[in-house]
């Protein structure tokens, strides 16, 4: 009897031990359900809100995209406004000079007018007038022409008359008289230049021969033609190798 009682006690124990684990493993069930709804519906949020981001990034991508076509198009339409705008403002700028230069040569015109109408001069008389300045011009120059021919040979006679009179006497030649050694000669110690008769060059005469501002040598003129003469290298006077386009100067 009391065995009985015993195993029947047992029995309730166990049994009673089975329904409290069922009932932690229920409740255990239910809290991994409800941790994996939760976690489910996180995860449907997250991907929600993921999905929104891409949207959100793309719609800005395309707005950039947008932004940077217009921004280049913007660009270009400033930098050909800008062009257009410049060869504007030129061509404004040379029709008003354009229009200064005709505005002076009105006025200039309405001025020689007014004074020929002053004068009591016609049109036709003008033209003979100028006619006759011209040829006034063209016979002052040719005067001055053979002046200049003149006073050459006068410079010529009187170097003559010097060195006849007294042949160590200095030539006078034209004032401010320059030109360049076209050619050397070292062994024979004479240069060429390419000044003569018609520029004002003398025999004898004296001339410094300069290089970049400094004195080289001074050289005395032997020989005179038209347009070049030949002149010899003074040792005294020699400070350094004489050179092709060295000036001289008198």
């Amino acid at each position: 009897m009391l065995l009985r009682i015993s195993l029947i006690v047992a029995i309730l124990a166990g049994l009673g031990a089975v329904a409290v684990t069922q009932l932690k493993v229920s409740t255990g069930i239910t809290d991994l359900i409800t941790a994996r709804d939760d976690y489910k519906t996180k995860m449907e949020t997250s991907q929600t809100e993921v999905a929104t981001q891409k949207k959100n990034l793309k719609n800005t991508n395309d707005k950039l995209t947008s932004a940077s076509k217009l921004l280049f198009v913007v660009t270009n339409e400033l930098a050909t406004a800008t062009q257009t705008a410049s060869q504007q403002q030129k061509r404004a700028d040379d029709l008003a000079t354009t229009l200064e230069k005709v505005t002076n040569e009105r006025n200039a015109a309405q001025t020689d007018l007014a004074g020929y109408n002053l004068l009591g001069v016609k049109p036709e008389q003008i033209k003979e007038l100028m006619a006759k300045v011209k040829q006034t011009q063209q016979e002052r120059d040719a005067f001055v022409g053979e002046n200049e021919v003149l006073l050459r040979n006068n410079r010529k006679l009187q170097a003559e008359l010097s060195n006849y009179l007294d042949p160590n006497a200095a030539v006078v030649m034209k004032a401010g008289l320059k030109g360049k050694v076209v050619a050397v000669d070292p062994k024979w110690n004479f240069v060429v230049l390419d000044i003569g008769a018609e520029q004002g060059a003398l025999e004898r005469g004296e001339m410094l021969v300069n290089r970049n501002g400094k004195l080289v040598a001074k050289i005395r003129i032997t020989g005179v033609e038209a347009k070049r003469s030949i002149a010899n290298v003074m040792p005294e006077w020699r400070w350094s190798d004489v050179m092709e386009g060295d000036q001289v100067l008198y």
